[in-house]
């Protein structure tokens, strides 16, 4: 057996740049859908794994450790943009959605492994649908458009496939790294 290592605030820390490079990364795995809309990007998928693999502070302070590394201009968000704008823009929401969701992921990852396939795909879909509705109603505000939800479908399948890869890396992710780490991190959060 491994020693257990207690999630400092160091290691913290750590975790949540790991965080934000990886949905920095991600970010830039891009596909366009529309010369208007937001792109297609892996981003979400990172961002849902990581409150289960990263925990609660460090998955939510990563993000916010993204959007501040765009903010100041770093060319972290989807096609390498950044700046105020983009977080005050019609794509603002999708990216403030973010963090949100490491939180609740990470408290069900200290309750359940990976191998609860159906119960993670229904979480991460969950999770994606939120993002996708609550960044087009705030799209549909900022441009002063009815907002039309079936705008948001073309983007349900690319939901539904991220969902399965978030669901693939937790069943293959050691349930120590899972589940025993996420009990740890209760004891310190």
């Amino acid at each position: 057996a491994e020693p257990i290592r207690e999630f400092t605030p160091a290691l913290i820390l750590r975790n949540a740049v790991l965080v934000c490079l990886a949905v920095a990364l991600a970010a830039q795995i891009s596909m366009p859908v529309s010369e208007t809309s937001t792109p297609f990007t892996l981003q979400t998928l990172a961002v849902m794994l990581a409150g289960p693999l990263a925990g609660a502070r460090a998955g939510t302070t990563g993000l916010l450790l993204y959007l501040l590394a765009g903010a100041f201009g770093l060319p972290v968000f989807a096609d390498g943009r950044s700046g105020v704008d983009v977080l005050t823009g019609p794509t603002a929401a999708f990216l403030w959605t973010f963090v949100l969701l490491p939180t609740p992921l990470a408290h069900l990852a200290r309750r359940i492994d990976g191998s609860w396939s159906a119960l993670w795909f229904g979480c991460f879909l969950g999770a994606h649908l939120l993002v996708l509705i609550v960044g087009f109603l705030w799209y549909a505000a900022s441009v002063d458009q009815v907002v039309n939800l079936l705008d948001a479908s073309v983007y349900v399948p690319g939901a539904v496939l991220k969902s399965m890869l978030g669901v693939l890396v937790l069943r293959f992710t050691p349930t120590h790294v899972t589940r025993s780490a996420s009990r740890r991190r209760a004891r310190i959060e």
